[in-house]
């Protein structure tokens, strides 16, 4: 995605979310007590959703979330965490993913929603 395109965003020059509808970058992640992206609405992506959950309920600062991650969380309890560690670690993530659901979905059908 272009500069252009995510400057079309009413929030582009105040905001310094990690994870931006606009612009996925895979091997993102986030820690549930940063920043989310403003822009919040009935039909942001479910992902999105579910991450404004998580900083509500357990916004831990050490532990991150990929979008992989947030996509098979269906419901976000008070025991929610993330992954404890210092930078993407795809081995951890796919743990993490097996340890909550069975079947991941795909990050472009989901990004595009």
């Amino acid at each position: 995605m272009s500069i252009k395109e995510k400057e079309k965003c009413r929030c582009f020059q105040k905001c310094s979310a990690v994870f931006c509808p606009h612009d996925i970058l895979p091997n993102s992640f986030w820690f549930s007590d940063s920043e989310i992206c403003r822009l919040i609405k009935w039909n942001s992506p479910e992902w999105l959703r579910t991450q404004k959950k998580i900083s509500e309920i357990n916004p831990d600062p050490h532990s991150y979330y990929t979008i992989k991650m947030l996509l098979v969380v269906k419901r976000v309890k008070s025991g929610i965490t993330g992954l404890v560690a210092t930078g993407y670690y795809e081995l951890g993530e796919n743990e993490w993913i097996r340890g909550h659901k069975k079947s991941v979905p795909e990050l472009t059908q989901s990004v595009s929603k």
